[in-house]
């Protein structure tokens, strides 16, 4: 199974709403069956992605909020994403919810906007950061201020949480033999 289709897995156990990826074109997962819609803004990045999925989001008004994953996480556990929901339902000025890396060494402190939750307001703002060429989730984090809540990250967070490089995913993949 690859790592698109164990995360959609994953997500089905977790809700009862299907999981939508976003790509480049809307046939890309047709052979793993997993439903895709488009990017709107094309070549712009994951800041694109989470625009696109927001826009299907408001336009299907079944829900205010999106559970965003990357398709290159090794891990998703349904515990992580209870842990994002229930902050989003005890809070009224959250516009996105992710998790936060605190390294206590160097005091360097790491934002995974995956899993994230992303309120379908955030749309003009993204869409105003797109169109200054600003694709950085960073910026939009730091551009929301109060908005933006930062979870610590969960204790069985992976080592790896997605895979970026070819040296992580030779890495990763001995992990899994091992």
């Amino acid at each position: 199974q690859s790592l698109i289709e164990n995360l959609d897995d994953k997500l089905s156990h977790w809700t009862s709403h299907k999981s939508i990826a976003v790509a480049d074109r809307p046939d890309k997962y047709l052979d793993l069956n997993i439903p895709t819609i488009a990017d709107i803004h094309p070549d712009a990045g994951p800041l694109a992605g989470l625009h696109a999925a927001l826009t299907h989001a408001q336009n299907s008004a079944e829900l205010n909020w999106i559970m965003l994953i990357s398709c290159d996480m090794t891990e998703l556990k349904p515990d992580w994403l209870d842990i994002l929901w229930n902050h989003a339902q005890q809070t009224e000025n959250a516009l996105t919810i992710h998790f936060l890396e605190k390294d206590s060494e160097t005091s360097d402190n790491r934002l995974h906007p995956f899993p994230g939750l992303y309120h379908i307001s955030l749309i003009p703002i993204i869409e105003a950061q797109l169109t200054n060429q600003q694709r950085s989730f960073y910026k939009l984090f730091k551009q929301l201020d109060q908005n933006c809540h930062s979870l610590p990250i969960p204790a069985d967070w992976p080592e790896i949480p997605q895979i970026n490089t070819p040296q992580e995913s030779e890495v990763w993949r001995k992990t899994q033999t091992e």
